[in-house]
């Protein structure tokens, strides 16, 4: 008889983490309010030929993330991209 593997749950899991409270709210606050991912786009694309070309990259809302996390905990860019990798 075949056996079928339990599917991940598609809602929001708790994860154990020292800060993850904090990344809900910010999900929470990213997801109430549109417009702010909205104006980082537009500041990203500002004086871009054709956004449309190029390299592909972050996400306004990625970008957004980044930063955050990266205020809340004072790193650097290095020690950021140590964390992310």
């Amino acid at each position: 008889m075949r056996t079928v593997p339990q599917q991940p749950s598609l809602r929001p899991v708790f994860i154990p983490h020292e800060r993850s409270c904090e990344y809900f709210e910010m999900d929470r606050l990213l997801v109430q309010c549109p417009e702010a991912v909205a104006a980082a786009e537009g500041d990203l694309l500002a004086g871009v030929g054709n956004p449309e070309t190029g390299c592909p990259g972050m996400t306004a809302e990625q970008v957004i993330r980044v930063y955050l996390v990266r205020r809340q905990n004072g790193f650097g860019y290095d020690a950021l991209g140590a964390r992310c990798a």
